[in-house]
């Protein structure tokens, strides 16, 4: 929620920074909530094309970048949530020692042993003229991975879609950007990635139309504040997007009556996985009744060098034409 007062000096914040740092929960809010929806779990595989990226020598010090899929078509949503499974992709990525030259007939040298590592950075995102989803998408990691074939080394958790991405992703028209960079010359082959994806069990409810009513904020670096606040969604299926009367931007994903979106304020585009701001903002939108609803976030900005962060609780009542 935008500061009433915005007299502090903010930086720009990527969108992806409040990962880990901030959760969806409200802290301690007083606010009771429905439990969260149910959902249906299944693995979802992005593959490459067969053969399309087997054996790929990638050298020393350079990055090489694997786009999947390079000609299909990705696996299809609409999911309530997605969830980058390390262990699985990892699985699919096979390293060996490069083949000799071209053209020699007399006996090679054995192979160096592979001793090194390899960063690998995933990105997920449009894949278009205007949109690389290689420079511009939802990046994760980076994760260290042994040439040897060893467990991976750093950043083995798996790690949550943002929603914006997950809306990317449920219109169809995404890909899977797979970047290695080795400290050793090595054979590369990776067969897909793996994802963790929750649908949405039940019914989605319809969240659309303009909702207005007053909320409260906490913030770290400062007194709590308050006001009203007018709020537009426009919604496609499980698809939603909202814009409020304090300039935010923001989209996600609608699963039975919660909207769980991120965004912010001073964004570079609104509602993006490449999204830049000097205010980001994640939460959730719950609607209560016909045309009530409740909706918590978290923020996050920085006062000059200082991290701020803070809650808010809105209470909301959908305008009805008469």
């Amino acid at each position: 929620m935008k500061r009433a007062c915005p007299a502090l000096e903010r930086v720009c914040l990527p969108l992806t920074m409040i990962i880990g740092v901030l959760g969806l929960g409200c802290g301690e809010s007083t606010v009771a909530f429905p439990a969260p929806p149910p959902t249906t779990a299944r693995t979802v595989v992005v593959a490459a094309d067969p053969g399309q990226f087997d054996d790929v020598v990638i050298r020393a010090g350079l990055s090489q970048r694997f786009v999947l899929p390079s000609r299909g078509v990705p696996p299809a949503g609409p999911f309530d949530a997605l969830e980058l499974d390390i262990d699985a992709t990892l699985g699919q990525i096979s390293i060996a020692p490069p083949p000799a030259p071209a053209g020699v007939f007399f006996a090679a040298p054995a192979a160096e042993a592979l001793t090194g590592t390899a960063e690998v950075l995933v990105r997920a995102g449009l894949d278009s003229e205007e949109f690389s989803v290689c420079d511009e998408g939802e990046e994760y990691g980076p994760f260290t991975l042994p040439l040897d074939g060893g467990p991976v080394l750093a950043g083995a958790e798996d790690v949550k879609v943002e929603p914006a991405t997950v809306q990317t992703i449920n219109r169809g028209a995404y890909s899977i950007c797979v970047e290695v960079t080795p400290t050793q010359d090595a054979s590369f082959t990776i067969d897909g990635v793996t994802f963790e994806a929750a649908d949405c069990a039940v019914p989605v409810a319809d969240v659309s139309g303009i909702w207005v009513g007053p909320y409260e904020c906490t913030d770290s670096c400062g007194p709590n504040f308050g006001g009203t606040v007018r709020v537009q969604i426009a919604q496609e299926g499980i698809n939603g997007s909202y814009m409020d009367d304090q300039g935010g931007g923001f989209k996600g994903t609608v699963c039975e009556q919660q909207l769980r979106y991120s965004g912010g304020y001073g964004c570079n585009e609104p509602g993006s996985s490449a999204l830049v701001c000097e205010e980001v903002e994640s939460g959730v939108f719950v609607r209560t009744g016909e045309n009530t609803a409740l909706k918590r976030s978290t923020f996050t900005y920085f006062d000059g060098a200082l991290p701020c962060t803070g809650t808010c609780n809105d209470a909301l009542t959908r305008e009805v034409a008469e």
